[in-house]
């Protein structure tokens, strides 16, 4: 006896499985963290190391190669990736299993400190942590024209205060200015007593040391940080100012007649201007686990008590939260716009309430389990599973629809509740395993996918099979008791049957079929007249849909209107900071006159002041234009500004089209991303083309040699002057102030030619008696990937550009260079690459997913040839998608890819239903054409109702209303298209290969008989 028959019979125990656990899926619910993706991990390492006083030279040579060499060893990454700047090292370690997050650090981190302890130069470790690549902003709080007192207010309060919060990843603060102490030295007063730059430097510091009662706070940071006794000065200048310096006659002096000591504040990282005004902007990051509301909550909340306590006005003005929020509102809504849909569907096939009831009483009994199992796993509610969940409607309904529907055919033949109910669960339990099966077959392996797609994969492929194991469960052991006892029965009066053998006769066709059936049934008969026909047209379609599919191209996440424009500006070199910040001011003022800006962001790099980073955030949506003609607008005003050069960027920061090129040789390497561009500019395939080759300009003061050496001057000591000139930010110590963070000491040299040096014939000479000065255009930066030069080949997009046909005009572009012969190779990036790296994965998961499905389904079914048949039926419906998104102009993106893995299952399921009841018909003796017939006449009504309710759940997802919208329509024309297009080929197609396999297999074992004696 079966679990199913059992349950009919004794019901009480699995309906109480069931509530229970649909009770505790109710719980998780309300646990469940919200998120905009699921957690893909730490799936990047970055490091940043810091070596004040080198050039950028000397930064490659001594410090980023060294570095570079020795992160190349480490196991589990991808690449590595270094971007070098004077004094600075940035570096990037792809990870290949984000799971290996922490023992890539740990080993990084050895690397490093074998390396201080063995290099040519001392470098501190600035930061090495593990992050999320896709890690977005949770929110960004602004502070407008903040003091200076203000400034260490935001930095020794408010940021401390938010990095406390629970769910808080980290911080990014623009615009900040933290206090400094500057010694600037009076180059006359120095000769007059004898000493140089670099004498009163040393001095400062051999003053300032830990001998003098000071005590080493943090010696491992590389910077003197001191406790001063009570011997020692304030941290301000007067203070400062009688610190007494010590001569080489023994004699002292005060700090104050030798140099200005004056309070300064310099900017961290940037300087920023909100809507014409000095602000500050804090970004924060979320913790992959981190719940989105419970955080904002906190935001808001760390924000108010700061402007309460301290009288600085704080704005949210980027609450990316709520906008993920309103994604997963939009998102539950047509989850539940959906299921009115599914019910409607199921409505107008049954007709009968109770019989409607029993089919949708599955979706809540078999969705919140799920969202129990979600939890046991570890799953968060997100847009991914959110949108499972979506499809999920559909799809536990299938097996009630098909299990309702089958009941109702046995009822209309007069047999009573109970009897019709066992009969139609024995005859239709294996097509419902079956399918149940081939689902959770389909997603297994695609779950198991390495590296940042598997995480995309796991939730949404573990959603789905969870739901559809669910829906199993609840079909076969709580809907069949309640039909027995509950379902509608016809108007007129039961026939009673009485007998077990009823339990196993096939159902009797249907009187009068419709004139749809009728049609059918003549495709059908004119289909089995010409298999041959048929054969060759599926093999047509399916060689197509693969060339669609895998020829298709697209972003790997659907762009969206998220209410923000970022631009890239580039200001000429040669302009006046006055002017350009009267220009940027007046640049400001008329952006926010356009309609739709509600505030205007420029943040410019301290180590770079000509380029810009500008951020439009856009009022909400109900309030102003789409974001695209409001970027129109944008670009054109930026268009008419003389010498300025403006780029929009993609939502993760990034030009919208970029290839990255790699070669040996760097000129080369110049040359043909030079060649490149200028081929853009005149084909005009894409517009504002060029190379992310920052220069900037360097002053090099280089040594007459003649003059050294008729001075008897030491090349060691102008080195250990012109350090100065580099090291003039990095503190000499850090002074400790009560309930703030300590204060800076740092040396200003003052020009460069009116430095001081030390001459073996005795008196000072200045720089500038052995130098000459040259002005040069410099590389601002060096980057490389897996050691090889890197240059970025940069443009925009034309207005109704694909992201391909982007790709392939760079492409196209370099085609064009010498890049083959010069050994320059391209490299995709991003998205891009990201994309490239699924693609190539999945078509291995879905090899070993076609193999597990032929498994599963040659355990139930016994035969090769009906295996196949089913097989080959399954990229009927990818084709299908294709087609339904080239005809919207979608591309094939991470949200249609899903969209396509689930088409997998439910093509899958349609060929089960028809194969299982041609089958069953054929062992109990009928003519296997007769039977394959019958087969497709009597499931063609469960196929229909199934896949109608598939394409009623996903309705409001293509209707694209809400926030998210970009995301959710990609995937329901794709299962909508697909679903369509594969039922209507599967109701001609699975009949004729079914009997074409069947006489194949009939042909096969008698000649093998034959073949072999008895």
């Amino acid at each position: 006896m079966t679990l199913a028959f059992r349950a009919i019979r004794r019901p009480f125990l699995p309906l109480l499985a069931i509530g229970l656990c649909s009770l505790m899926g109710l719980v998780s619910l309300g646990q469940m963290p919200l998120r905009h993706l699921p957690d893909i991990g730490d799936d990047l390492v970055e490091a940043r190391l810091t070596a004040p006083g080198l050039t950028l030279s000397d930064t490659d040579l001594l410090l980023a190669q060294p570095v570079e060499d020795s992160a190349t060893a480490i196991s589990g990454i991808t690449s590595v990736s270094v971007t070098v700047t004077p004094g600075s090292v940035t570096m990037s370690l792809p990870l290949a299993d984000p799971s290996r997050a922490d023992d890539v650090v740990s080993d990084l981190r050895d690397r490093l400190a074998a390396l201080r302890g063995m290099g040519d130069v001392a470098f501190d470790v600035t930061s090495l942590a593990a992050r999320s690549s896709r890690q977005s902003v949770a929110a960004r709080i602004a502070l407008s024209a903040p003091d200076d007192a203000g400034m260490a207010l935001i930095h020794d309060r408010l940021l401390p205060a938010l990095h406390r919060l629970p769910g808080v990843d980290r911080l990014h603060a623009d615009g900040l200015t933290l206090p400094e102490l500057v010694v600037t030295p009076y180059p006359e007063r120095l000769a007059d007593v004898g000493l140089t730059q670099a004498d009163l430097a040393d001095a400062l510091q051999s003053r300032l040391s830990p001998s003098d009662g000071g005590r080493i706070d943090a010696p491992a940071t590389g910077i003197l940080a001191i406790s001063l006794g009570e011997d020692q000065p304030a941290a301000n200048p007067e203070a400062m100012g009688r610190l007494p310096i010590t001569l080489a006659s023994g004699a002292t002096i005060a700090l104050s007649d030798l140099a200005d000591i004056r309070l300064a504040h310099r900017p961290e990282t940037s300087r920023t201007r909100m809507d014409g005004h000095p602000a500050v902007l804090v970004a924060i990051y979320p913790q992959p686990e981190a719940d989105l509301p419970d955080l904002l909550a906190r935001i808001d909340t760390a924000a108010a008590a700061f402007s309460r306590d301290h009288g600085i006005a704080t704005r949210l003005i980027d609450r990316r939260a709520d906008t993920v929020i309103g994604q997963a509102q939009a998102t539950t809504l047509a989850l539940l716009e959906g299921a009115l849909l599914v019910l409607a569907v199921v409505w107008a096939a049954l007709r009968g309430w109770r019989s409607v009831a029993l089919a949708m009483i599955v979706l809540p009994l078999s969705l919140l389990p799920t969202l129990l199992g979600m939890q046991v796993l570890g799953f968060s509610l997100n847009i991914i599973t959110l949108m499972a969940l979506t499809l999920a409607t559909g799809i536990v309904v299938d097996d009630a629809i098909v299990e309702v529907e089958n009941i109702h055919r046995h009822l209309a033949l007069g047999q009573s509740r109970w009897n019709a109910t066992l009969a139609a669960t024995r005859r239709i339990g294996r097509a419902v395993i079956a399918t149940t099966l081939a689902i959770v077959a389909v997603f297994l392996p695609v779950a198991l996918i390495p590296g940042m797609a598997g995480r995309y994969f796991l939730e949404f492929g573990g959603t789905i099979a969870l739901a559809a194991l669910s829906s199993l469960a609840v079909v076969r052991l709580v809907l069949p008791p309640l039909a027995a006892r509950w379902i509608d029965t016809p108007a007129r009066p039961e026939t009673p049957t009485v007998g077990a053998a009823n339990l196993t006769a096939p159902p009797p066709a249907r009187p009068a079929p419709s004139r749809l059936a009728q049609m059918h049934m003549r495709l059908l008969t004119a289909s089995f007249r010409h298999p041959l026909l048929v054969g060759l047209a599926t093999l047509a379609l399916i060689t197509l849909s693969a060339m669609a599919v895998f020829r298709a191209d697209g972003d790997f996440i659907p762009a969206e209107d998220t209410g923000r424009l970022t631009f890239a500006l580039e200001l000429p070199r040669a302009e006046d900071a006055v002017l350009a910040e009267a220009r940027l001011a007046d640049l400001t003022r008329n952006l926010l006159a356009l309609d739709g800006i509600r505030h205007a962001t420029a943040i410019r790099p301290e180590d770079d002041p000509t380029r810009l980073r500008l951020i439009l955030d856009l009022a909400p949506k109900s309030d102003r234009a789409p974001a695209a003609e409001i970027q129109r607008d944008v670009q054109a005003l930026l268009a008419i500004e003389i010498d300025l050069r403006a780029r929009p960027l993609g939502e993760t920061g990034r030009p919208q089209a970029e290839l990255l090129l790699t070669g040996r040789d760097p000129a080369s390497l110049h040359q043909v991303a030079t060649a490149a561009a200028a081929t853009l500019h005149r084909s005009a395939a894409l517009p504002n083309a060029a190379v992310d080759r920052a220069l900037i300009p360097e002053q090099r003061l280089i040594l007459d040699p003649v003059a050294v050496d008729a001075l008897a001057l030491s090349r060691d000591e102008a080195a250990r002057s012109l350090s100065l000139l580099t090291r003039s930010a990095a503190p000499l110590a850090r002074l400790p102030q009560p309930g703030l963070s300590s204060l800076p000491l740092v040396l200003d040299p003052g020009p460069a030619r009116s430095l001081l040096l030390h001459s073996g014939a005795g008196p000072l000479l200045p720089l500038a008696a052995v130098t000459q000065p040259e002005l040069t255009l410099a590389p601002a930066r060096l980057e490389r990937q897996d050691g090889l030069p890197v240059l970025r080949l940069m443009a925009d997009r034309a207005e109704g550009q694909s992201a391909s046909d982007a790709r392939a005009a760079l492409s196209d572009a370099l085609a064009t260079t010498d890049a083959a012969t010069l050994g320059i190779q391209p490299r995709a990036t991003g998205d891009a690459a990201q994309r490239a790296d699924l693609m190539q994965a999945l078509q291995t998961a879905l090899a070993s997913a076609l193999l597990l499905l032929a498994a599963v389904l040659f355990a139930l079914y016994r035969s090769l040839g009906q295996v196949l048949v089913i097989l080959i039926t399954l990229p009927l419906a990818l084709g299908g998608a294709a087609m339904g998104l080239a005809i919207t102009g979608q591309g094939l993106s991470l949200p249609a890819i899903l969209a396509m893995l689930l088409l997998l299952g439910i093509v899958a399921k349609n060929a089960i239903l028809i194969v299982d009841e041609g089958l069953s018909r054929i062992l109990q003796g009928e003519d296997p054409t007769t039977a394959l017939l019958t087969a497709a006449r009597l499931r063609a009504r469960p196929v229909l109702m199934t896949s109608a309710a598939i394409i009623g759940g996903m309705i409001p997802s293509l209707v694209g209303w809400g926030e998210g919208a970009g995301f959710r329509q990609p995937l329901a024309i794709a299962v909508i298209a697909g679903t369509a297009v594969s039922t209507a080929l599967s109701l001609v197609i699975v009949p004729v290969l079914s009997l074409q396999a069947h006489r194949l297999g009939l042909a096969l074992t008698s000649r093998l008989r034959r073949a072999v004696p008895a």
